[in-house]
């Protein structure tokens, strides 16, 4: 969503169309197309300031719309010359969707880079979306009892760039519940909600941290076992002077405590025992 002047381009040779467009967006409302005739040998270059022998991740979305395809490769020194950085690869052809590609490169002794998008005198029509010269940031969620699934601003897992909104979502195993977020350096939870987002702005390990969601445990001691069963089975026979957590008496949620919460509480031990 930016005007064409200022994408950082140095130079565009003999394409046949480059420009901003609303006919394909990836995110927000516009794209960069570039298109080309079978004639010409198109070369489009984007500059990228970067520091001295530092790790980074290209990461782009591209759509492609015909049979020929445009290849890339980034260049350092300046945009002729013939320090490659990362070799040339081409893009997957006549895709309906948006397609993500990332490619990892070290920046060597080049304080500037070439992002080179090219063509070999073959027709193409590509759109080109969300171009990204970051660092990679690694971050790894652990949980037990549990698992998490998490997705950067596009929506994909399979790429983590400085500055990437992380979202992660938690889901508990039966009879279990998120007790909340911790880093795996700190005792407090950071956050109790079921969907967290983060900023990836260095390498982190976060653990969802999940217990047991305490339905059947009717006399509080952090277990199921008979002790709970004899209670349950006095509640039901309307036995006076009983102490007992109502909330976790009704074992199957259903609002009402009866016969069917013993059954359900039965299951439960059944399966705590079986997984021991």
């Amino acid at each position: 969503d930016t005007e064409l002047k200022d994408c950082g381009y140095s130079n565009i040779s003999n394409i046949s169309t480059v420009e901003i467009t609303d006919t394909a967006a990836h995110s927000g409302s516009r794209s960069l197309l570039l298109k080309n005739d079978d004639t010409n040998s198109p070369n489009l270059f984007l500059k990228v300031n970067v520091t001295k022998n530092q790790d980074y991740v290209l990461r782009f979305f591209a759509k492609t719309v015909s049979e020929g395809v445009p290849g890339v490769q980034i260049k350092g020194t300046n945009m002729w010359g013939d320090k490659i950085i990362l070799n040339s690869f081409g893009l997957t052809a006549k895709t309906e969707d948006w397609t993500e590609y990332t490619k990892t490169f070290n920046s060597g002794d080049h304080s500037v880079i070439y992002i080179n998008f090219f063509g070999n005198k073959k027709e193409f029509e590509t759109y080109i979306d969300d171009i990204t010269v970051a660092k990679a940031v690694e971050i790894k969620f652990d949980a037990v009892n549990g698992s998490v699934n998490y997705v950067n601003q596009y929506g994909t897992g399979s790429s983590c760039l400085y500055g990437d909104k992380i979202t992660a979502t938690a889901y508990p195993n039966d009879m279990y519940r998120l007790l909340g977020w911790k880093k795996a350096d700190e005792e407090n939870y950071f956050s109790t909600e079921g969907s967290i987002t983060l900023t990836a702005c260095e390498n982190m390990n976060i653990a969802a941290v999940f217990g047991f969601d305490g339905y059947g445990d009717l006399n509080g001691d952090g277990k199921l076992d008979e002790e709970d069963t004899a209670l349950l089975k006095k509640v039901l026979l309307e036995i006076k002077g009983i102490k007992y957590n109502a909330e976790n008496a009704d074992v199957n949620r259903n609002s009402k405590i009866d016969i069917t919460d013993l059954a359900a509480l039965n299951e439960r031990i059944l399966i705590l025992n079986a997984a021991q």
